[in-house]
């Protein structure tokens, strides 16, 4: 494997790893949410009214806090591995572009020269970088949009 190739491989795991670590404190927040409900729906309603406002102010102070978490600390985690997952498509398809363009030359070269047999083999390593250079960007895609969709998911729960 290339040092470019490596490299893209490299970074698109750690934004994985980056994307995981954001959405397992995410899933933290949204599990300590679900247990403070829980709670407080368990303290009896034929309570003082004001115990009443005391339960319910808790609880929008606990969802406040946990959804201002969110937004704040876990979603710039998570926009700091899809910065990594961006940087690493993005050279991923660049060097897809450039290895498809060497595969094309070797092929021009296979097809010309009567003396060019590994012209063939560096053509079909070409189109094998390209295809694994494509395989990075989309993995590195996919990542950002499966932590995007759980963040959202996440938040809507810690919402609701």
């Amino acid at each position: 494997m290339g040092s470019k190739l490596e490299s893209v491989k490299e970074r698109v795991e750690e934004a994985k790893e980056g994307h995981s670590e954001a959405l397992e404190i995410g899933r933290e927040d949204a599990e300590d949410i679900s247990n403070t409900k829980s709670i407080l729906e368990g303290i009896p309603t034929n309570i003082d009214e004001d115990l009443i406002e005391v339960v319910q102010d808790v609880h929008d102070s606990a969802i406040s806090e946990a959804t201002d978490h969110m937004e704040g600390d876990v979603k710039g985690n998570l926009d700091a591995a899809s910065d990594i997952a961006n940087d690493a498509s993005s050279e991923a398809q660049e060097q897809r572009e450039l290895s498809e363009e060497a595969a094309e030359s070797f092929e021009d070269i296979s097809g010309s020269a009567e003396f060019a047999g590994s012209a063939d083999s560096a053509a079909d390593q070409s189109h094998e970088y390209a295809y694994e250079f494509n395989e990075s960007s989309e993995e590195a895609e996919e990542s950002i949009e499966e932590s995007e969709e759980t963040f959202r998911d996440l938040l809507s729960e810690i919402q609701s």
